[in-house]
C-alpha cells in the first residue's frame, strides 16, 4: 500500500471511531460511519458477520473519490438487535434508509456485498430513486422455491454450528488460518478479530454478531428474494461476481438478467469474499465503475439508464 493510500487509511480508521447513532423506525439503534472523502456520496452495505469496519482497506481506497459511510447493520459492530429478535430483511434496508438520513446524502451512488448488497436493492425497490446507480457484488438473493429454500437451510445449519467464543482473538485466528477466512488479506482478518468480536469479562472474546442472528438472517433469506421486486429497481445497477464464486455468482448473473438496467463484470480470481479478500482490485472496479457514470462528479435526475463503462451487459 503506496503512502497515499496509508494516509487514507489512517484516516478512514480514525473515523470508524467516533461512529454517530441512528435510531431506526423498529427501535433498533445502529451505528452509522461518515468516513469522509472527495466526491459524490456513497453509501455502503456491508455482509452479514462482517461490520463495516471489516472493509477499512477498501474503503481508503474509495475515500479517494467518493465521500462513503454507511450503518453496522442490526446486531453487527455497534448496532443493536431487535428486541422482539425478528430477522426481516426489510430491517436491513430501513437500517440504510436511516444510516442515509442521518448521513444526509441524496440520490447517492450504493456499494454492496452479499447481503448489503440485497438491502440496497430492497430499499430502491420500496423507494424508487433513492439511488443514482447500484454496484452489487454477489447480491444474496437466492433462487426460487426448493432451491432457494435449501441452500438457506443449509447456511442457517452452518451459522448455528459456528464456534462464538475464544479464549483470545490469537487463539481466533490460529482457528481461521484453516477457515474460508484464510482468504483474507492479513488487515482484513485483522479488521474482523478487532471489530467482530467483543472482550468479555473473563479476557476471553466472542462474536458480537451471535451464530442465532446469522442462522435467522439466513432462514429468512428465501422471503426477502421473493418479496424484491426488479422491475421497481429504476436506476443502473453493475452486477459483479468473482470467477472463483459458483452459487453466489450464479445468483449475480441471474439477477442481471432480470432487473431493468443491469450491466455484469467478472473480476478474476476473487471469491464471495472479494471485497475483503483483494481490496484493492474491487476498489478498481468501483471507481471505475463511477468515473464511467453520467455526470459523475454529481446527483443525476431519476429516471436516467446508466450503464457501466466497458462492463458486459447482462
Amino acid at each position: 500500500m503506496g503512502t497515499c493510500a496509508q494516509d487514507r487509511s489512517i484516516r478512514v480508521l480514525g473515523r470508524m471511531s467516533m461512529p454517530l447513532t441512528g435510531a431506526v423506525p423498529d427501535g433498533v439503534l445502529i451505528a452509522v460511519h461518515d468516513l469522509g472523502g472527495t466526491g459524490p456520496d456513497a453509501l455502503v452495505g456491508h455482509a452479514t458477520g462482517f461490520p463495516l469496519r471489516t472493509y477499512g482497506a477498501l474503503l481508503a481506497e474509495l475515500t479517494a473519490e467518493l465521500r462513503c459511510g454507511g450503518p453496522d447493520f442490526r446486531g453487527n459492530g455497534g448496532s443493536s438487535w431487535p428486541a422482539n429478535g425478528r430477522a426481516d430483511w426489510t430491517g436491513l434496508a430501513a437500517d440504510l434508509e436511516t444510516a442515509r438520513e442521518v448521513l444526509r446524502m441524496e440520490r447517492p451512488i450504493g456499494i454492496g456485498h452479499s447481503s448489503g448488497a440485497t438491502a440496497l436493492l430492497l430499499l430502491e425497490a420500496s423507494r424508487p430513486g433513492t439511488f443514482r446507480a447500484l454496484y452489487c457484488y454477489e447480491p444474496a438473493v437466492l433462487p426460487p422455491g426448493e432451491a432457494g429454500q435449501r441452500i438457506a437451510s443449509e447456511r442457517a445449519a452452518g451459522a448455528r454450528r459456528r464456534r462464538s467464543s475464544f479464549a483470545s482473538r490469537a487463539e481466533a485466528r490460529e482457528r481461521y488460518q484453516s477457515s474460508p477466512l484464510a482468504s483474507l488479506g492479513d488487515e482484513a482478518l485483522d479488521a474482523y478479530l478487532e471489530h467482530a468480536f467483543e472482550e468479555r469479562p473473563d479476557r476471553s472474546v466472542g462474536l458480537r454478531f451471535l451464530p442465532e442472528w446469522e442462522a435467522r438472517i439466513y432462514e429468512a433469506a428465501p422471503a426477502a428474494s421473493a418479496a424484491l421486486e426488479p422491475a421497481r429497481v429504476r436506476c443502473a445497477v453493475h452486477l459483479v461476481a468473482g470467477s472463483e464464486s459458483k452459487q453466489e455468482g450464479e445468483g449475480a448473473r441471474r439477477l442481471a438478467g432480470v432487473l431493468p438496467a443491469a450491466s455484469f463484470e467478472e473480476i478474476a480470481g476473487l471469491s464471495h469474499l472479494g471485497p475483503l479478500q483483494a481490496p484493492q482490485k474491487v476498489a478498481s472496479s468501483v471507481l471505475a465503475w463511477q468515473r464511467a457514470l453520467p455526470d459523475a462528479g454529481a446527483n443525476q435526475a431519476p429516471g436516467a439508464t446508466i450503464r457501466a463503462g466497458e462492463a458486459t451487459p447482462a
